[in-house]
C-alpha cells in the first residue's frame, strides 16, 4: 500500500491544477472559443486552436513534444491514436496538420458552446449506438475519404484511468481497407496523468506524441490492418504492461 502524499505535494498539485484550469479558461475556453466562431475557413479555424493550445501548454509547463510528421500533401490518411485522456482530442489538434478532421460521439455535439467550436472545427460527429445510423455515416465517411478528406479516430473509443491500451473498434480500419487509404498511427504518451480518467486536478507531466510511419492497406482484410497497427503502436508505449495480453483478446 503506498503511503500518503507529503502535504506540501498535494498543495503543489493543488495550486498547480488550479493554474492550468486558469490557463485553459482563458486561452481554451475563452480566446480559442471566440477566434473560431469568427475566423473565416475551417484550416484557418484549425492553425489557429493548434497554435493557442501549444503556447498554452507551454504556459503549463507541459509542452507538447512531437516526432515524425503526417505526409500526405493531396492524399487523404486516417489517423489512428491511443485515447488515455479528456485532452486528447485538443492534444491531437496542436500536433497534427490542419487537414484532419477528427470523428467524435455526436454527444459532444450537445455540449454548450464546446459543440458549436467543435462544429466550427469541422469535427465530424457520427452516432455508436444505433446500427441503422452508424451505416449511413459509415457511407458518409467513405464519401469523404473518396473525396480527398483526411480523418483522425481514436479506434478505442474511450478511455479508462489505469495504463493499457483497450481493444480496437474495427470502423477505421475497415474505412481504410475499403478506399486504400495509408493508416498513420500515432502514438500520445503522458496524457493520461495530466489529466486522465477520475482525476481531479491536472498533474504535471510531460506531453510527447510520435506519428509513426504510415501503414499501406491495399488488399488487406480490416482485422488483420487492425492487428498489424496496434502492434506498432504497442511499441511505443512503454506504459502498458499489460496491453500485449488485452491485444491478444483483440485479435
Amino acid at each position: 500500500m503506498s503511503a500518503p502524499s507529503p502535504p506540501r505535494s498535494g498543495l503543489l498539485q493543488a495550486l498547480y491544477g488550479a493554474y492550468f484550469a486558469l490557463v485553459f479558461g482563458v486561452f481554451i475556453f475563452g480566446l480559442l472559443s471566440a477566434l473560431v466562431l469568427v475566423l473565416p475557413g475551417v484550416e484557418r479555424r484549425r492553425r489557429v486552436a493548434g497554435a493557442l493550445i501549444r503556447f498554452a501548454m507551454w504556459l503549463c509547463a507541459a509542452p507538447i513534444r512531437c516526432r515524425g510528421t503526417v505526409q500526405h500533401d493531396n492524399d487523404p490518411v486516417i489517423v489512428v491514436a491511443n485515447h488515455a485522456s479528456y485532452l486528447d482530442g485538443l492534444l491531437m489538434t496542436a500536433a497534427l496538420p490542419p487537414t484532419i478532421s477528427y470523428v467524435v460521439k455526436d454527444d459532444a455535439a450537445e455540449w454548450p458552446l464546446i459543440g458549436r467550436v467543435l462544429t466550427r472545427l469541422g469535427v465530424v460527429f457520427i452516432a455508436r449506438d444505433a446500427i441503422q445510423m452508424s451505416a449511413r455515416q459509415t457511407r458518409a465517411l467513405l464519401k469523404r475519404l473518396r473525396a480527398g478528406d483526411s480523418l483522425g479516430i481514436f479506434p478505442e473509443g474511450t478511455f479508462q484511468g489505469p495504463p493499457g491500451l483497450l481493444p480496437f473498434k474495427l470502423g477505421a480500419f475497415l474505412l481504410a481497407t475499403r478506399t486504400s487509404t495509408p493508416v498513420v498511427p500515432v502514438v500520445i504518451r503522458g496524457s493520461r496523468l495530466l489529466y486522465g480518467e477520475h482525476a481531479r486536478l491536472p498533474r504535471r507531466t510531460r506531453i510527447e506524441i510520435d506519428i509513426l510511419a504510415p501503414h499501406d492497406t491495399t488488399n488487406k482484410e480490416p482485422a488483420h490492418l487492425c492487428r498489424e497497427v496496434r502492434r506498432a503502436m504497442l511499441a511505443h508505449l512503454p506504459e502498458d504492461a499489460h496491453a500485449e495480453a488485452l491485444s491478444e483478446t483483440a485479435a
